[in-house]
């Protein structure tokens, strides 16, 4: 069984989400809606008599989401109950109506792969759900470090609600805690999948609003998300590196460094960045790092 989970507390556009469950050919998954202290209570506009689904809607007194979206996430899916795969799906973003029926129609061979993350076809629109760009198709079968490092490259570009995972892969590595949740869900899907393979539908498509309220297209947090992206390049070089070749890392290397020069004044990520350095005996990278910083400091006293 698939569960579709949604952390919902912006009613702008949920009910477009919504209803985009309600429109699903095939109505063979559970939903649970979990309501981080939302202003806007939407079970009173909810009648379960008629739902073509199940549906749990948990209230909760605490908002917890503005602290940590991860943690919100994490006691969401407590909630669930014996369902063997799951998705987390934004309160503005829509599914395509046969989102659940290609699931099933492809769901026999992704378990005889043994393979635990699946991807959609998914395309970027605007408020009104007009395609902004046009739709980014996925691989049928996809190496997963293939697909991070085409999303480093900006040769795809991808986002949370267009992914399944299997739960016992969530129950494995769990959600990592970046601000903002930013990387999260690109981290989920290197570790759920155990930087093996991803499994493709293009037959179905997510679409992902750019609303300008959600965390992704607001401009007012650039602090927040270069923090969540030094955490997240860090990890992948100071725990995950034997995965990558060595042209690979060194892409990732550099985007740690840009990371750490965009924001300079964190010290904390000088003393990270030279200890990671040490460790991993990379002795020309220290060097040519301590250069670049002298230089960007030299310059910034101009």
């Amino acid at each position: 069984m698939l569960a579709i989970l949604i952390p919902y507390y912006k009613k702008d556009f949920f009910q477009e989400t919504f209803d985009s469950l309600l429109n699903q050919t095939c109505h063979k998954f559970n939903v649970y809606i979990g309501d981080d202290c939302s202003p806007y209570n939407f079970e009173s506009e909810i009648n379960k008599e008629t739902l073509p689904f199940n549906l749990t809607y948990k209230r909760y007194h605490e908002n917890l989401g503005g602290q940590s979206l991860v943690k919100h996430w994490n006691r969401c899916l407590t909630i669930l109950n014996d369902e063997k795969w799951f998705m987390i799906l934004g309160d503005d973003d829509v599914l395509q109506n046969n989102f659940v029926d290609e699931f099933y129609k492809n769901v026999k061979e992704v378990n005889a792969k043994a393979i635990n993350v699946v991807r959609y076809a998914s395309v970027k629109t605007d408020i009104a759900l007009s395609p902004m760009i046009n739709t980014v198709e996925v691989a049928e079968i996809e190496n997963t470090i293939t697909f991070f490092i085409n999303r480093l490259k900006g040769l795809t570009r991808s986002t949370l609600s267009e992914f399944v995972f299997k739960v016992d892969a969530y129950k494995k590595h769990g959600f990592k805690e970046y601000p903002l949740a930013w990387h999260t869900d690109v981290m989920a899907v290197l570790e759920f999948s155990e930087f093996n393979k991803i499994y493709g539908i293009n037959t179905s498509v997510v679409k992902v609003r750019s609303s300008g309220i959600n965390i992704s297209s607001m401009s007012n947090n650039l602090v927040k998300k270069n923090e969540a992206s030094f955490a997240f390049f860090f990890d992948l070089l100071n725990i995950h590196n034997k995965y990558f070749t060595l042209e690979q890392l060194e892409l990732v290397y550099f985007k740690l460094e840009k990371t750490f020069l965009d924001n300079k004044k964190k010290n904390s990520y000088w003393r990270k960045t030279i200890l990671l350095y040490i460790k991993n005996k990379q002795w020309i990278r220290l060097l040519n790092f301590i250069g670049k910083y002298l230089s960007a400091i030299r310059k910034a006293q101009k």
